[in-house]
């Protein structure tokens, strides 16, 4: 791969990865806020709201924004690039609009089922809809155009933005319906703002819808994929909320999140290589492609998989900091299956799932979706009335591993990958190494915390560079990605 497009790829990733893992902590720093506020029962209503917007739009922007990012990735024609932008957004509106009033007119049986009666939750819902939706939408232009630090930015404004409103709202002595209003002021102002910008950028003309035709037919099969991921990775709220209650949603949530945090290391590389892939494969340079996906490979399990292995060991002192006892005590065993479910889906994300992104064979991964998303219901209306949350974090892990399985025995047939398995062997010896250490050590607040997992970090490194994990002209390249450096 040529040093001066590796390089590049390197530092979007540094980029978007910083966002997504800012973003990833105030997720995780609204848990404190929300429960030691206002309490699980209502932290279960707020975890119950973000999982509604976001199976909403998994289905409402009708797989579009992902069309946009295979299509116009390589496109060099202006006038086509803007037809497809506005023929894509306005399509996304009328559709979300049309489902915003639906959910408006069954406010009442919404609100009664899930949002423990506040009828007014559900009008928001309803409200927050097409903002979602032209949201999502608006910000893949700055993806498909490599636009990351614009990215990036917009992300962080409006994920701050929101959790300093609500920080001010619930230090004033406001409730959970105050916190949803404030929810839906930052994200339509974000919303404008991106409209603004993205005219700016691109233009804004009339759309002719000449190649949604294209489109649909590429984005179509995704729609399924997309809302069996969201059964997948959401539906398991529902249930727990179902059979245990919205108090059990509130205990059972820190933990999954503590869990879904190892996705952050897999977000990046996949939002940064899949323009890249797209142009290789397009462009017939396949020995690029596979350079792409080997390195894809060993770098996310670099970090992941110490990761996986020091939130599993510190799921339980890291809930009692962020939430309450009872929180805690209910949720820290929920992490290390989720982990391990984040793990192996982020592994098919990065690499051995693209394939049939690439090939436009998006119907395989509509049928292996559909196939985890019925597995993980199955699997969670049998074991949560007998083990209760351990039995919802279980079928997560369970469901994710099939899908990663399916989707790399499809894979397979349309890409021949090269494995670096050696490294991944060391990478694996390091952590287990990393780990007993973590386990001798019992951090019992957050400085103790903070030097636990900075020790730990450090015995990974030695390991790693002991084992020669890392050979001398990947430490000499990153080195000239610093300032100043001039390598080894």
């Amino acid at each position: 791969m040529s040093q001066v497009v590796y390089t590049k790829l390197i530092k979007d990733i540094g980029i978007v990865g910083s966002a997504q893992i800012l973003q990833g902590l105030s997720v995780l720093l609204l848990i404190p806020i929300i429960t030691k506020s206002l309490g699980a029962y209502d932290y279960g209503i707020y975890v119950q709201l973000i999982a509604s917007i976001s199976l909403i739009t998994s289905f409402a922007t009708l797989g579009l924004p992902y069309a946009m990012v295979r299509f116009l990735a390589g496109e060099n024609d202006k006038d086509q690039i803007v037809d497809d932008i506005w023929s894509s957004v306005t399509l996304i509106l009328a559709t979300s609009l049309i489902i915003s009033i639906i959910v408006f007119l069954c406010s009442d049986i919404i609100a009664s089922k899930i949002f423990g009666n506040i009828w007014e939750i559900t009008v928001i819902l309803a409200m927050l809809i097409p903002i979602e939706c032209l949201s999502g939408t608006l910000q893949n232009v700055f993806r498909v155009f490599q636009k990351l630090r614009t990215y990036s930015a917009i992300l962080l404004v409006k994920t701050y933005s929101e959790i300093i409103v609500i920080i001010v709202l619930l230090y004033m002595g406001l409730g959970i319906l105050e916190v949803v209003y404030s929810i839906f002021f930052v994200r339509t102002l974000i919303c404008s703002g991106l409209i603004l910008t993205v005219i700016s950028h691109v233009g804004i003309a009339l759309p002719k819808y000449s190649r949604i035709r294209d489109y649909f037919k590429f984005g179509f099969p995704t729609i399924p994929a997309n809302v069996a991921f969201w059964i997948s990775s959401s539906s398991d709220r529902y249930i727990v909320g179902l059979f245990l209650g919205l108090s059990f949603v509130g205990y059972y949530n820190p933990g999954y999140i503590l869990g879904e945090m190892i996705s952050i290391f897999m977000m990046p590389i996949d939002f940064v290589f899949v323009a890249a892939a797209s142009k290789y494969y397009d462009e017939s340079k396949l020995d690029l492609l596979r350079d792409l996906f080997k390195r894809s490979v060993k770098y996310y399990l670099f970090f992941t998989f110490p990761a996986f292995c020091g939130v599993s060991i510190l799921a339980e002192p890291i809930l009692l900091m962020i939430s309450t006892p009872e929180i805690a005590n209910q949720g820290y065993i929920v992490t290390p299956f989720v982990a391990f479910g984040m793990l192996v889906f982020g592994l098919g994300a990065v690499a051995f799932a693209k394939p049939l992104f690439l090939a436009k064979k998006t119907h395989i991964s509509m049928v292996s979706w559909i196939f985890v998303a019925a597995i993980n219901v199955g699997l969670n209306f049998m074991l949560i009335p007998i083990i209760g949350l351990v039995g919802a974090a279980l079928a997560t892990m369970l469901s994710f591993t099939f899908g990663f399985v399916f989707g790399t025995y499809f894979s397979i047939q349309y890409f021949n990958f090269v494995v670096d398995w050696k490294s991944i062997i060391k990478i694996l010896i390091s952590s287990v190494i990393m780990s007993f250490v973590l386990i001798q050590l019992h951090p019992s607040d957050l400085v103790d915390l903070l030097a636990a997992v900075s020790f730990a970090s450090i015995v990974y490194l030695i390991a790693v560079f002991s084992l020669k994990t890392i050979d001398s002209d990947e430490i000499n390249f990153f080195k000239r990605l610093l300032p100043h450096s001039k390598g080894l």
